[in-house]
């Protein structure tokens, strides 16, 4: 599953409201299959941040890639 979420800010603030758009993307998926992580990976000054759905919630996880 992707959800492409683009925000153009490096500070706390921009993640935040990256982080919001995408859990408000996720909420909006009917269906998906049991098994499915469902990522969110974050650029900021060069470096990849992977963020996972988990139980209605956003939470800070190693990088897949």
């Amino acid at each position: 599953l992707l959800i492409e979420v683009k925000q153009r800010a490096g500070n706390r603030s921009g993640i935040n409201d990256a982080l919001s758009k995408f859990r408000t993307s996720v909420r909006l998926v009917t269906k998906w299959h049991q098994s499915a992580r469902i990522l969110c990976y974050l650029s900021v000054n060069n470096t990849w941040t992977a963020y996972e759905w988990i139980d209605g919630m956003t939470v800070e996880v190693e990088s897949i890639v």
